[in-house]
């Protein structure tokens, strides 16, 4: 026996409307399979962008402070 088959009873016996039905299932299952993938593509480029914004900050603060302390310590070009 092949797997329609089998799959049609399956159905059937539950009242769910056989392997029609179950045709127009599998459009819905790759619909919601890619947009899981587009979500979780979206999920990992906000945290890549959240990581790029903390570390882009982290490094105007290292060259805020190197230039504070080019300036207080004399620094002829700085003055």
């Amino acid at each position: 026996m092949n797997t329609v088959g089998v799959t049609h009873r399956f159905y059937e016996a539950r009242g769910l409307g056989g392997a029609e039905d179950f045709q127009m299932f599998r459009p819905s299952i790759a619909t919601v399979l890619v947009a899981l993938l587009a979500l979780s593509a979206c999920a990992n480029t906000m945290r890549g962008m959240a990581r790029d914004a903390k570390e882009t900050g982290q490094a105007m603060d290292s060259s805020g402070h190197a230039v504070l302390k080019a300036g207080a310590s004399g620094n002829k070009a700085a003055n």
